[in-house]
Order: C-alpha cells, then sequence, then structure tokens
C-alpha cells in the first residue's frame, strides 16, 4: 500500500545520528530508536511491543549464557530430543526457544508462531 512504501522511505532516510540528546557512553539502544521511529510515524505501536519483548528475551537469554558455566547441569548438555535438521538438542537451546515464545506471547501481538 502506498502507506507501506511511504515508511518504508522514511524509515530508509531515519538515521540515529539525527536524534537528539544521544548518550555518549549507550549511544542509541533499541528502545530510542523504537521510540524515535514510532515518533515519526514509521512504525506503529505493536510493531514497537513486539521488538521490545525480542529485546527483553534477548536479556534474559544474555543472562542465562553468562550464568551457564556456573549452572551446567540446568543450562548445559543435551536435553534428550532430535531436532528438525537431526540434531540433538541442547538444554540451553530448548530454553532459550521457550523464552522466545513467552516473550512473544506475553506481548499478545503475534498472531502465529513457529519455531
Amino acid at each position: 500500500s502506498r502507506r507501506q512504501c511511504r515508511s518504508a522511505r522514511v524509515a530508509a532516510r531515519v538515521h540515529p545520528d539525527q536524534f537528539v540528546g544521544v548518550c555518549e557512553q549507550t549511544g542509541v539502544t533499541l528502545s530510542r530508536y523504537l521510540f524515535e521511529l514510532q515518533k515519526r510515524g514509521v512504525i506503529d505501536s505493536d510493531l514497537s511491543s513486539i521488538f521490545n519483548s525480542i529485546r527483553e528475551a534477548s536479556k534474559v537469554i544474555a543472562k542465562l549464557v553468562s550464568t551457564a558455566p556456573l549452572r551446567q547441569a540446568e543450562l548445559l548438555g543435551l536435553e534428550g530430543a532430535i531436532n528438525v535438521q537431526g540434531e540433538d538438542q541442547k538444554k540451553l537451546d530448548v530454553i532459550t526457544n521457550e523464552v522466545f515464545k513467552r516473550a512473544l506471547r506475553y506481548c499478545g501481538k503475534v498472531g502465529t508462531l513457529a519455531s
């Protein structure tokens, strides 16, 4: 549609250097970038909500990965199942998949989810 084409053109022109008051230590975070795109009408609140859910899930996964060596029995090793490629599933793979699915289900903006 025309609106989608316009949004795509505007998104291509939105550059983080245009943002006012960017923190020198963190730069432009995903939250800030999404806020700026939403403010300019490039994305709507639904898409922003989905990206925020992905961001939060990523933080949880980063924490799990950083603590995995300390929690070996819980997070590392094989899960006991085989994935669609015929590979043994790792515990951390299964856990992170659940983290993403729960985060996206919780946001209420995703109709169908496959993993």
